[in-house]
């Protein structure tokens, strides 16, 4: 992931923890439901052996594919894609403000055009660039221009206004946008839920929502041996007098 990500000219850059600390969790928890599922059947307990690169290869297929068939080595590519043109992440008017735009299809791109009169104007002196071969031949030009129309407006007001003519865009979001996203608000996703040690907080809530599973979380993370007294004696079998005893002794602080 770190191999592959970055600018061509810089060195890689690690792309944070989206596609393995977040992901192995819910693969993590299907295994482990599953062996839950087998010891309720049958009586026998699993050993569960998961890594997160392997929890996350599944994102890399396409790279792994190109190297296994064509001998192909891929590298970081900045913001560059083989699908998209534009494809990319755009500076709009205010601080560290940016909005990410692709044009997929020609359907995207004819959409792009009825919005941004320069890039009309691109398309009609080049006789027309339906096709991402004909646009990835002239990407300078129309990052450029795109450029332009993005800098002198707001990031969200931008990007509303693409989606609206049909062009698949959306704000860079800083970490306090999202509570007020509305595509967030509208699944509920955020869950403000009560904590022993802290104020009320917002906790992410479940990326999945199931029609008769309830999926949103309860309560808020435990305090340091919150459950230390539930854990030894209604899992682990200890009586109150030995967790008593293991207490004075010092061994559960």
């Amino acid at each position: 992931f770190v191999g592959i990500t970055g600018w061509p000219d810089r060195k890689p850059q690690a792309p944070w923890g989206a596609y393995t600390d977040f992901i192995s969790p819910r693969y993590a928890l299907a295994a482990l439901g599953a062996a839950l599922h087998h010891r309720d059947r049958t009586g026998e307990g699993q050993c569960i052996d998961l890594s997160q690169i392997e929890a996350s290869i599944h994102f890399l297929a396409p790279a792994l594919l190109d190297h296994a068939h064509n001998g192909r080595t891929p590298g970081p590519a900045g913001m560059a894609s083989d699908w998209g043109c534009p494809h990319g992440v755009f500076a709009t008017n205010g601080i560290e403000r940016y909005v990410a735009v692709e044009a997929r299809d020609a359907a995207h791109w004819a959409s792009l055009c009825s919005v941004i009169p320069d890039l009309a104007k691109l398309d009609r002196k080049t006789g027309g660039m339906a096709d991402i071969a004909t646009r990835q031949s002239s990407k300078a030009a129309i990052e450029s221009a795109l450029g332009s129309w993005c800098a002198s407006r707001d990031a969200f007001e931008a990007a509303e206004t693409l989606r609206e003519a049909g062009v698949p865009a959306y704000p860079a979001l800083r970490a306090r946008d999202f509570h007020a996203d509305p595509q967030l608000v509208a699944r509920e996703f955020f869950v403000e839920l009560e904590h022993d040690e802290l104020p009320p907080m917002l906790y992410d809530g479940a990326v999945t929502t199931f029609s008769r599973t309830p999926s949103a979380p309860t309560h808020a993370g435990p305090t340091i041996g919150q459950h230390t007294f539930e854990v030894m004696t209604g899992i682990l079998g200890y009586s109150e007098e030995e967790v008593a005893d293991l207490a004075a002794a010092g061994a559960l602080t």
